[in-house]
């Protein structure tokens, strides 16, 4: 790509703004036929902390069932808990390499802060506490502890303005993001990792695994067509700092292997989702972050891992 979507401008960073204000207002019903409440209904709720053990009830959530009290009374119990006064929201976005590509609009890293300030800005009118870092520069993690209100997403905003203009590495470490992010997470944190983890998910399964235990983990997974599809009936030609190679136009076989790379990529990341319970959204560089976000709102009552964006 050229000069344009290289960058998330203060012009972006402000109109999510204004579309995170009209959500949270209750107009939801314009933008997608959703109730108000939009950004709770998003995750699993905000924090939760345990507040009592009662008699089960029919309806209750079979996952919260108290084993010690109930082996010691003979009766079912569960666990009742309630909402924590205010959640920490916490990014991690990679800026690498890989991230610095795109074809359609923008870059997926730009695509991925776009996305990003929509929720930040989602906390903010929440109350919420909003911080993260962003990964895959050359020269180490930028890194914003949480903080409250509109000061904290804007000083979000700056340290991925700054990211624009550093040089960025071609193997992010996802690990060493996770573990600076667990400092600031609290029990019940959500925590909403944008990449597109090419490099990530096998080596990185443990630390992911380990944070989902107690905290709400979305991986939103960015991608451009180029990555999903190749054209068909013209030559291509690809160049990185290990060499040029090209695609022939009439190379079918390419083509299909790299389709199927594609959706082997995808069913490894919704397959580790289900397994450690954290939730899969899927964002293409040619689709806005508003109507991707309301259309993966729509999937909230099925499997984490079985939204669309």
């Amino acid at each position: 790509m050229t000069g344009a979507g290289r960058r998330l401008s203060i012009e972006d960073w402000l109109a999510a703004r204004t579309e995170a204000r009209s959500l949270s207002a209750g107009r939801a019903d314009r933008l997608g036929g959703l109730l108000p409440g939009l950004y709770r209904s998003f995750f699993k709720g905000r924090g939760l902390e345990y507040d009592e053990s009662r008699r089960y009830q029919s309806g209750d959530d079979r996952t919260h069932v108290d084993w010690r009290v109930t082996a010691r009374t003979g009766q079912l119990y569960t666990k009742a808990f309630r909402e924590e006064r205010e959640r920490t929201v916490l990014f991690a976005l990679d800026v690498s390499e890989g991230m610095r590509f795109g074809t359609r609009r923008c870059q997926k890293w730009v695509r991925g802060a776009e996305l990003m300030a929509l929720i930040a800005w989602l906390a903010v009118d929440n109350d919420d506490l909003v911080g993260g870092l962003v990964y895959g520069l050359a020269d180490g993690i930028e890194e914003l502890g949480p903080g409250v209100g509109e000061t904290a997403a804007m000083r979000l905003y700056r340290i991925l303005d700054r990211a624009a203009d550093r040089p960025a590495t071609e193997r992010p470490d996802l690990a060493r993001a996770l573990r600076r992010l667990r400092r600031h997470a609290v029990h019940g944190a959500l925590i909403v990792i944008l990449s597109d983890f090419r490099t990530a998910l096998s080596e990185d399964t443990y630390d992911l695994t380990d944070l989902a235990r107690d905290k709400d983990v979305c991986l939103v997974h960015v991608h451009d067509p180029l990555e999903r599809h190749l054209p068909e009936g013209v030559p291509l030609m690809f160049w990185s700092e290990r060499g040029t190679w090209t695609v022939a136009e009439d190379d079918v076989i390419t083509r299909r292997r790299h389709a199927s790379n594609f959706v082997d990529h995808r069913l490894r990341m919704e397959n580790l989702c289900r397994e450690i319970g954290a939730r899969h959204m899927s964002l293409a560089t040619e689709t806005l972050p508003l109507p991707a976000l309301l259309e993966w709102s729509r999937h909230k009552g099925q499997s984490p891992t079985e939204v669309a964006g």
